[in-house]
């Protein structure tokens, strides 16, 4: 018996595909995360990436987000009834957030502003010290604001 044969739309596909793909330095390696995402990654770090990724999606944790602003922040307190008057309260409340007991059995990753990522606690520990030590992946949230999306109809 014959194989299948493929149909030409498919074969046309693939081949546009694969022609459409960035080359590939050679130092790069195909790290596969599950089962069909795969990203190419230098060597020196696919290791490293692997690891992080699947800390990040550990079985019963969830990311946890800090990264508001102060006028978001406001306006959820508000709702709550709780006054937040300048910064200081915006620090005090990620220290609480992140001091909390056990928060790595429930968090596996926490996202930053660029300003929280530096942040300490009264005590002068640093955020990113404390979230690593209960193995929480600490990330920076990445904003560059409003842009142009390259290509949409204005």
């Amino acid at each position: 018996m014959a194989p299948p044969r493929r149909r030409p739309s498919l074969l046309l596909l693939a081949a546009v595909t694969q022609a459409l793909q960035p080359p590939r330095p050679k130092h790069f390696a195909r790290t596969t995360l599950r089962r069909h995402v795969t990203v190419p990654v230098p060597l020196e770090y696919a290791a490293e990436l692997a690891a992080t990724a699947l800390a990040l999606v550990a079985p019963g944790k969830g990311v946890l987000s800090i990264d508001e602003s102060l006028p978001t922040l406001k306006e959820r307190f508000e709702r709550a009834g709780i006054e937040l008057a300048d910064d200081g309260d915006l620090t005090q409340y990620r220290e609480l957030v992140v001091t909390a007991p056990d928060l790595g059995t429930y968090a596996s990753g926490c996202v930053l502003t660029a300003d929280a990522l530096f942040e300490e606690t009264e005590s002068g520990t640093p955020f990113v010290d404390l979230l690593a030590a209960q193995n929480i992946v600490p990330g920076v949230r990445v904003d560059c604001g409003d842009v142009p999306l390259p290509g949409a109809v204005e």
